[in-house]
């Protein structure tokens, strides 16, 4: 082979190498910068940090809501009147919501006997204990966040349910021990619990 045959041959494939090492480090840099996984498909929990936090928000605005309310535990507070206010997330309660169902059936633990429960769209839960007046927050707690209720108490026992107008407590609708309500929807017939701000327990 010919020195010029020789250095022919030596460009050609000293330019693959080179489109080679290219095309390698093209797919590690790729690689590198690719996102992360994304969380299993049917993870739909917050954290467990972002729980506690929004916990620990709605229940600071319970108390301000109330004079005389005292926190007892970091899901629960007492207030003044006696009723007991606890709040938790309902893990297959979020993800029949994630899922889109609103079906009127029993989904998650459920509300222990002799208490009210209330819960959000994410999937968060007040349950009360105890008969008085609850007002359960402004706009920064838990104002016209109810999307369903279980009422659990003794049978027979009546729950009074108020929305705030601005100047004046407005009765919006009331429940009779035992009932469920499933998701209550903007058209449902019991929407404008839907707007409850303040609850009168038993």
């Amino acid at each position: 082979m010919s020195n010029s045959e020789k250095s022919d041959s030596n460009g050609f494939w000293g330019r693959g190498l080179r489109l080679l090492l290219c095309a390698v480090f093209a797919v590690v840099a790729l690689a590198a910068t690719a996102p992360m996984a994304s969380a299993a498909p049917g993870s739909v929990s917050p954290s467990a940090a972002e729980q506690k936090r929004n916990i620990d928000e709605s229940l600071k605005v319970i108390i301000s809501s109330n004079p005389g309310a005292t926190r007892v535990d970091s899901n629960t507070v007492e207030l003044a009147n006696g009723v007991v206010v606890n709040m938790a997330f309902d893990e297959q309660k979020a993800a029949a919501r994630k899922a889109g169902n609103t079906a009127k059936t029993l989904a998650g633990p459920g509300c222990s006997y002799g208490y009210l429960c209330i819960w959000d769209d994410p999937g968060y839960r007040l349950s009360f204990y105890y008969c008085g007046f609850v007002n359960i927050g402004s706009q920064y707690g838990w104002s016209d966040r109810l999307r369903e209720i279980e009422n659990n108490q003794t049978s027979g026992t009546w729950s009074y349910f108020y929305n705030w107008t601005g100047s004046a407590w407005s009765f919006v609708f009331s429940d009779k021990a035992y009932d469920y309500t499933g998701y209550i929807s903007s058209g449902s017939s019991l929407s404008a619990a839907r707007t409850t701000d303040a609850i009168t327990v038993c």
